[in-house]
């Protein structure tokens, strides 16, 4: 499914009917009119490609991207404290070509500290500067992706 142009409400009905295995891309020519609400969990589950361009040659989007993570890249690991997020954090630690620097989140740090634990000696041994956030530790949203900012120098997230 082509979509051109940057209606959110469009992007959303048509997100929620694509089949499994779709591919999904976005040509804009401006930023959406507004965040766009979506069940990212389908990306995974049924297998759906989302590209994108802002150029008007569709064929940017298809473009080959990088499969791996970026070797002295910024890496931001969502979920950490979860299995997938755990075993997405031993990945990017046990990679020959790793990121410099992991941030890893999740929203409660009572979940984060045994990760943690688990998880800063191997970075140590490993070169990667490893920061752990809970969004529980912020008073409010705005806090937290300020922090998000700073971690990344303003630069954001390769990965």
């Amino acid at each position: 499914i082509v979509v051109l142009g940057h209606d959110a409400a469009l992007c959303e009905r048509i997100f929620g009917r694509l089949a499994n295995g779709a591919i999904f891309n976005l040509v804009l020519d401006q930023p959406l009119d507004r965040p766009v609400a979506v069940d990212i969990g389908r990306m995974h589950y049924d297998h759906l490609l989302v590209v994108g361009s802002d150029a008007p040659d569709l064929s940017t989007a298809y473009a080959p991207v990088r499969t791996q993570l970026k070797a002295g890249g910024r890496c931001w690991i969502l979920g950490a404290a979860g299995p997938m997020g755990q075993m997405h954090l031993l990945r990017a630690l046990s990679m020959p070509e790793r990121p410099a620097k992991i941030v890893a989140t999740n929203l409660h740090r009572a979940r984060m500290e045994p990760v943690r634990k688990q998880f800063t000696r191997l970075a140590a041994e490993m070169g990667v500067k490893l920061v752990f956030l809970s969004r529980d530790e912020f008073a409010d949203d705005e806090a937290f992706l300020e922090r998000m900012r700073a971690e990344s120098d303003g630069e954001g997230y390769d990965d």
